[in-house]
């Protein structure tokens, strides 16, 4: 039996899909060919063997991972990945959280999950959350999934520095390379495999555009903190 090497938490509309792509590239890596295996995640996880066998084509491979968003916001993730594979390595993309916010409220709404107009959504977040059970605190979490602080500080807790890698997702697509070189140097691979420039997967359909400048204000001031604290502990900023 064998478990990953590394796991991506997320997050959620931060270029994990095209991350996956480009993982599953590189012949020494050995990505499964259903992302988001949802393991740590499930309110009663299977059966470890079962979750191994998903790596059974790919076991052979130098390392071998997956990628399920969800684990950076699910609340008892963080633990369970630390019972089972403590020394896993662990990557988050962190995209700009006002847009990141607005890119899975429409991604809800293209795939049915969500039918109220944008500010509704957001203006109902916290109470749909109290009664929506764990359909609402994963598809309806617009705003909470960005406060990456408190999401990662589940991690930093359990887990050393090392073994955590935290990126901002933009520079996956603008500085597909040098970021893709960070990536393998913290995997513990050599830099042999190089890139062209990362399609954008999974993308939106631009109906962010149209969004009202006043309601990406207000969620600019709601997130500030969040822009704050990942700048002061990540050296990540977005303008």
């Amino acid at each position: 039996m064998r478990l990953p090497d590394f796991l991506g938490i997320g997050t959620q509309k931060g270029g994990t899909t095209s991350l996956h792509a480009l993982m599953a590239q590189d012949e020494r890596i050995g990505m499964p060919k259903r992302k988001e295996l949802h393991y740590f995640d499930q309110d009663e996880p299977e059966d470890i063997q079962a979750y191994a066998r998903e790596f059974e084509g790919v076991s052979e491979k130098e390392l071998i991972g997956e990628i399920t968003p969800y684990y950076m916001f699910h609340p008892k993730a963080a633990q369970r990945i630390k019972q089972t594979i403590p020394n896993v390595k662990i990557i988050a993309l962190l995209r700009n959280p006002v847009e990141r916010t607005i890119s899975q409220y429409f991604h809800a709404t293209r795939r049915g999950y969500e039918n109220l107009e944008l500010e509704a959504a957001l203006r109902d977040e916290k109470k749909r959350l109290l009664s929506g059970g764990k359909f609402s605190h994963q598809k309806h979490s617009y705003i909470q999934r960005s406060i990456y602080e408190k999401q990662l500080a589940e991690y930093e807790k359990r887990f050393p520095v090392n073994q955590i890698l935290v990126l901002k997702s933009e520079d996956l697509f603008e500085d597909t390379q040098a970021t893709w070189t960070i990536i393998q140097e913290f995997l513990g691979i050599k830099p042999l495999f190089n890139c062209s420039k990362l399609p954008r997967m999974n993308s939106g359909k631009g109906e962010e555009k149209n969004v009202k400048q006043e309601t990406r204000s207000k969620l600019r001031k709601l997130l500030n903190p969040t822009f704050v604290a990942v700048e002061e502990r990540y050296g990540i900023k977005w303008d």
